[in-house]
């Protein structure tokens, strides 16, 4: 089951892509800032009209306060204002292509003898001229004014800049040369544009196409300039896309925004959206417009993937808390079922003398508190905790030994058809929580078909499974790819629609009048608790099928001795303490001792009651039995303490979770043994026997 650190980790990849997409943005606006300052050169025709949108560019951009530019006159370099300034080893370095960044210009040898009231730092990029070297400097009145990232940026506006002065040169030559550079301008700046730019007359004809668009849709400039109309070399799709908005901008003369989208010659699917600008002749007229087209395919898989985790992330939130309450209610049940069992299992022992009767009547309350202790298991599973009894499984001969059990729940008239594979891998799995799966599903599907005539099939078999496929399934976090053995329960049923099967693993959802308890939430569990996946598929009026998948993995199983000892071996335990919240569980456990021969017993409440108790008698206390959850000192911490006073004290601990959810807490720490409760006298005198073996091992010569 995923954990908090699963959540955490989705929660970061999210901050990740919402980072991605404000980058994004900021692409998007440097590029439209390079635009609007292009357009606005477009109609530029003196020369302080040129340098006003050369300073608001670099502004927008950057957030320098001026700019200048800088050209040879004698021995100095000149800007525009009549700032003269010598050049030095510092601006020589610059004119030869390098950039001088300067947090600071009073230590700058060149800005010595230059009056630069108001001015902190300056950066100084170097400009290609047509006849010449030249300098652009922006500067700041603020101290170290200018990032890495500025620097990057400014240079790539460098072209606009080094085009901006040509043009200056050739204004005050002749209108037409000025006209010519302009465009030489626009198409520079416009095939290095990250973005699709084109421009359209009246007539659908293309004016203009960058690199950029042409790329993208997989057609050359020359091929979309000599066609009559733009639609004759679109593909179908793309092209009635474009003449609807088209026709929208030219016949509205509005600003138009739209998305298109089309499939390339290798088999890509791209959407763009795009952005359409009329352009007015002097009387006002529409007579062409310009667009601007970007290619957002990536991001749209960007918000997809952004949405599915922020699902994903809440149905992990919900299914974490409730399986804290569905862990925290069994806990809480097996302290009751461990007194209930305990006393039960002493008094069949006590009573072996006596009436028959005496002993069934036990024997029933032992029965009855291990149905309990299963049900704890259920909820247990659904918590995260649920893998317990771990051995290899052949999947289709276990199926046919519980085939009976599952028939017994079936309507009349619905038919169970199996499809068994013969040798299966085994592999590694707690029968008993295979088998609630298999009652689980097969019971649901039962119900799917009602009272009607059906039929439910159980196929087995093998597969592997890519990481495609998995992303399709709900699985542990850390299921990898690889070879599965499956279980698939289909039936004939009504089906399921997508509301409902969003639903059908919330705990306690169903669709019938009266509950059915955590249902298809623990099998998930359960399955998660297994490393395996579980995929769905469901149609209204259509069926149903799950498969579940268990991982295939080597094991080698010895089987173990399951029979319980009845009475602790003389290992030498004189005084045990006890230390559990529950009176009940002290009071059990003490009988429990007391029946097996020990009769000193110490008891405390908590794990403070108990370190005071060590502290004073430490050294009289063979054992201590330590419960796992408690307040003000839970059993973890005290197993802390306890070891710091005595590195080599006995210590088995007790919980109402499984041994596997809290071995690893405790690998390596010295821990004799562990007892889930609810537990028996003879489950309790053999965990003990074990755990004092060890020293006999130890003790053995090699």
């Amino acid at each position: 089951m995923p954990t908090r650190r699963h959540s955490e980790y989705l929660q970061e990849t999210l901050l990740h892509l919402e980072q991605a997409r404000r980058k994004e943005s900021e692409h998007r606006q440097e590029s439209d800032a390079i635009l609007n300052g292009v357009s606005a050169l477009v109609g530029a025709s003196t020369h302080d009209e040129v340098l006003t949108i050369l300073r608001d560019t670099f502004r927008s951009l950057v957030g320098c306060d001026d700019c200048w530019v800088l050209q040879p006159h004698g021995d100095k370099l000149v800007a525009e204002n009549g700032l003269a300034f010598p050049v030095h080893k510092g601006f020589n370095r610059v004119l030869d292509g390098g950039i001088l960044n300067a947090f600071d210009v009073s230590r700058i040898p060149e800005w010595q003898d230059v009056s630069a009231e108001g001015i902190c730092s300056a950066m100084h990029l170097p400009l290609r001229l047509p006849l010449m070297r030249g300098m652009l400097i922006l500067t700041s009145s603020k101290p170290a004014a200018f990032s890495h990232k500025d620097t990057v940026l400014a240079q790539r506006i460098i072209p606009l800049t080094e085009q901006a002065v040509a043009k200056i040169e050739q204004i005050e030559q002749t209108h037409a040369a000025q006209m010519e550079e302009q465009w030489q301008l626009m198409r520079l700046i416009m095939d290095h544009a990250p973005v699709g730019i084109f421009m359209l007359n009246k007539d659908r004809k293309v004016m203009f196409v960058n690199n950029a668009f042409c790329t993208k849709v997989g057609i050359t400039e020359e091929h979309f300039i000599e066609v009559d109309h733009y639609s004759e070399v679109l593909p179908d799709e793309l092209a009635q896309q474009c003449m609807l908005s088209d026709r929208a901008c030219f016949d509205k003369d509005m600003t138009t925004s739209s998305r298109e989208s089309f499939t390339d010659h290798e088999g890509q699917r791209h959407t763009f959206h795009t952005t359409k600008v009329p352009v007015h002749d002097p009387d006002g007229n529409v007579y062409a417009l310009v667009g601007i087209s970007a290619d957002i395919t990536e991001q749209l898989v960007r918000e997809r993937e952004q949405e599915q985790m922020q699902q994903q992330l809440q149905h992990t939130q919900k299914l974490e808390s409730l399986g804290v309450l569905a862990g925290g209610i069994a806990h809480d049940f097996n302290n009751i079922l461990t007194a209930i069992m305990g006393h039960a299992s002493l008094g069949i022992t006590k009573c072996k003398t006596d009436t028959l009767a005496v002993q069934q009547h036990l024997t029933k309350v032992v029965a009855a508190s291990e149905k309990a202790a299963d049900l704890c298991k259920q909820m247990l599973a659904y918590s995260g905790h649920g893998q317990f009894i771990v051995k290899p499984l052949d999947v289709s001969l276990f199926v046919e030994s519980i085939i009976n059990i599952l028939e017994v729940s079936l309507n009349k008239g619905v038919v169970l058809n199996l499809s068994l594979m013969d040798n299966l891998p085994m592999v590694e799995a707690d029968e008993s929580q295979i088998q609630q799966v298999l009652m689980n599903l097969i019971t649901n599907a039962n119900e799917a078909i009602e009272n009607r005539s059906g039929v439910i099939a159980i196929r087995t078999g093998v597969m592997e499974a890519g990481e495609d496929y998995l992303a399709h399934c709900l699985r542990a976090e850390d299921t990898p790819p690889g070879h599965f053995v499956f279980i698939e329960v289909s039936d004939t049923g009504c089906g399921m629609d997508e509301k409902t099967i969003d639903k059908i693993f919330d705990p306690f959802f169903t669709t019938k009048f009266t509950g059915r308890g955590l249902g298809m939430s623990a099998v998930l569990g359960i399955i998660r608790g297994h490393n395996g996946a579980l995929k769905l598929y469901s149609e209204p009026n259509r069926g149903t099928t799950f498969r579940v998948l268990l991982p295939v993995k080597d094991f080698t199983y010895s089987k173990e001795d399951d029979a319980d000892e009845s009475a602790l071996r003389d290992c030498g335990i004189q005084r045990v303490m006890i230390v559990d919240d529950e009176e009940s569980v002290r009071e059990i456990t003490s009988m429990m001792l007391g029946d097996a021969g020990i009769e000193q017993i110490l008891t405390a409440s908590d794990g403070k009651e108990a370190m005071q108790l060590y502290k004073h008698r430490g050294n009289e206390i063979d054992l201590i039995i330590l419960d796992l959850t408690m307040p003000h000192m839970d059993g973890e911490e005290t197993f802390r303490q306890l070891r710091l006073i005595n590195p080599d004290v006995k210590v088995i601990l007790i919980s109402g979770y499984s041994e596997q959810s809290v071995q690893d807490r405790f690998a390596g720490k010295g821990l004799r043994g562990f007892l889930q409760k609810p537990f028996t006298s003879e489950k309790l005198a053999k965990v003990i026997n074990d755990s004092f073996s060890l020293d006999q091992d130890d003790s053995e010569p090699d």
